[in-house]
Parts: structure tokens; sequence; C-alpha cells
């Protein structure tokens, strides 16, 4: 019983998921993003999904301007729609799995995905697993930039970037590298 809602919740997450994907309406897609702010609102761990989601408001007032900006050959309305689109398709996304990986426990996840393949299984528990280990990194990262005098703030992206980002994809992709040593060294091919 237990075993078949989890298998509900995920193919309830890969069809809302595909929904949000599919979707060219901003204003659905606004009303979604927002229909998930208020259920993650209910849950007893919503700090957790604003802590988390301070970083993808970032990105996604990023992903609004390099549209406006960059994105010349289409009148600027639709330009801005595109943009907004976007990253309210990203917040959606975000906070659906958010949702689903603070509502189920980690071997829950991995023994309710015994139906898959188990190359793809493994490649979703282990893409599943490194998603809190970068937002570790990543906070650590600002502490330590923090201890250097660096002033986080909205103003200074020039600074934020380099700062933040540079040292993140290094610790990201030697993070990988050992990981794939590591399968390598097991077996797995």
């Amino acid at each position: 019983m237990k075993r078949s809602y989890l298998i509900f919740q995920i193919f309830i997450l890969f069809g809302l998921s595909a929904y949000v994907l599919y979707n060219r309406n901003v204003f659905t897609a606004a009303v979604m993003s927002l229909l998930l702010a208020a259920l993650s609102l209910i849950n007893k761990n919503h700090i957790v999904y604003y802590r988390r989601l301070k970083y993808i408001f970032g990105v996604s007032i990023f992903v609004v301007l390099f549209q406006v900006v960059f994105n010349r050959t289409v009148p600027m309305d639709i330009r801005l729609a595109n943009g907004l689109l976007t990253s309210f398709k990203l917040f959606s996304i975000s906070f659906l799995v958010l949702w689903f990986t603070s509502n189920i426990s980690f071997s829950q996840l991995v023994e309710s995905l015994n139906f898959l393949k188990p190359d793809l299984r493994l490649l979703i528990i282990m893409s599943l697993s490194l998603i809190p280990l970068i937002f570790k990194e990543l906070e650590m990262i600002q502490t330590i930039q923090k201890s250097r005098a660096v002033k986080f703030n909205f103003f200074s992206v020039h600074k934020i970037i380099p700062a933040l980002l540079v040292p993140l994809l290094h610790r990201i992709f030697q993070q990988a590298q050992n990981l794939s040593l590591a399968i390598i060294s097991r077996g797995y091919e």
C-alpha cells in the first residue's frame, strides 16, 4: 500500500512537471506557481522551501532580464512574457521537486523506484542525492566569501557570479569526477 502511494506521488510529480513544462500561457504558469507556493506554506518545513528558493528567485530575475535585453528579434511584450513564463516554470518545477523531496525519505524513494530499469534508477537516485550537497556547498562557499569581506547584495552581481559560481562549479565537477571513479571502480559501466 505504501509503495503504491509512493509510485502515485512520483507519477503526480512527473505529470505536473510535464504540464508545467509544456504550458505556454503566462497566466496559467503564474497561477500554478502561486498555488504551489501556497501549498508549501501548509507544510511544516516551509522555511526550508524559502531558504532554498531564494537562489532560484535570483536566477529567475536574471532569466527575465536576459530575455528582455538580449532577445531583440521579438517585440518587448513577447520578450517580457517569455522571461516571465520561463521564471514561473522554474519556480513551479522547483516547488514541485522540493515538495516531493521534503515529503518522502530517501529510502522510500529508492524503494519506490524499483519498477525502473537499474541504470535509470541509479541515475535518478544519484541526481536527487546530489541536490542537497550542492546547496550545502553553496552555503559553505558563501560563508567563506563573506569571511573574505565579499558583500552580497543585488547590485553587486558582477562580484557574486565569480565569487560563488566559479568555486561551486569547480567543487561540483570535482565531486562528479570522484563519484564517477567510485562507480567505475565498483564495476558499473
